[in-house]
């Protein structure tokens, strides 16, 4: 029997991207409760990301950090070109194997792929020589780390970061969360980026999120998301080995397995 057998779990990923890691956990015999802590919405603006795509046959790297990043700067390619030719002579990086797949499935090559789901692994794996004086194109988050910025121009590259879409707390959620929590139903909940973790927060009081400790397991993607965690005040019960939605589902299944369950249910803890 499945560790996550008859445990209810908290998916707080955006509305249509919950699917797959949902599923996962059904698999394996949890209740899956879905309240989306962010929805995804375009940028403020899309002057800069315009400028790029305008010019998108004089980059050599194009870094793509998240499915979100290539479905939002590929349907704007399209708006602005028309297709994806002008990316014909571009080299790809993709950081993720999510990353990879949804490139791929758009019918591009992927030049790069770190080992390590982490922008940090960029630059060591490539080597700061594949960089050095190339015209890089990075779109992403209007949240997102500074990591790969820093790291390209510390390394000579001639990088231009621009914005695609952005993550916003999803507000329609706040009373479900609420309810749930007081409720004390829930075993666990999962965090699959920062920006899941800070509207989460945002989200709750302070008393609510302490209240968590020991009553509901805490489970992030990696250790990014798990510093975000820490940051807000959650314990980390529950780090992936990969950053990947399978390798989470198996660290929260091999959680449980090493915590049964209490006579009253709930961790045991």
């Amino acid at each position: 029997m499945s560790g996550l057998s008859g445990r209810t779990v908290l998916v707080t990923r955006a509305p249509g991207q919950a699917g797959e890691f949902s599923q996962l956990l059904r698999e394996r015999g949890a209740t899956v409760v879905e309240v989306p802590t962010i929805e995804i919405v375009p940028p403020e603006s899309w002057e800069d990301a315009d400028r790029a795509i305008d010019r998108l046959p004089a980059y050599d790297w194009l870094i793509l950090t998240s499915a979100n990043a290539v479905a939002w700067f590929l349907r704007r390619v399209r708006e602005r070109r028309g297709d994806l030719r002008g990316l014909a002579g571009v080299r790809i990086c993709a950081v993720g194997p999510k990353t990879r797949s949804a490139i791929e499935g758009e019918g591009l090559a992927v030049e790069f792929q770190p080992s390590v789901y982490r922008a940090e692994g960029l630059i060591a794996e490539a080597g700061e020589g594949a960089w050095r004086g190339r015209r890089v194109l990075f779109p992403r988050a209007a949240e997102g780390r500074d990591v790969i910025p820093d790291e390209m121009r510390r390394v000579g590259a001639a990088l231009d970061l621009v914005t695609v879409y952005r993550t916003a707390p999803s507000v329609a959620g706040r009373a479900r969360l609420r309810e749930l929590l007081a409720a004390g139903t829930l075993d666990a909940v999962t965090f699959t980026s920062g920006s899941t973790v800070k509207s989460f927060a945002s989200l709750l009081e302070p008393e609510q999120i302490a209240a968590l400790a020991g009553r509901v397991a805490v489970a992030c993607i990696g250790p990014v998301t798990a510093t975000e965690a820490r940051a807000a005040g959650l314990p980390v019960d529950v780090l992936a080995e990969e950053a990947t939605i399978p390798a989470l589902a198996d660290a929260l299944e091999a959680f449980f397995e090493r915590s049964p369950p209490s006579e009253k249910g709930g961790r045991g803890v």
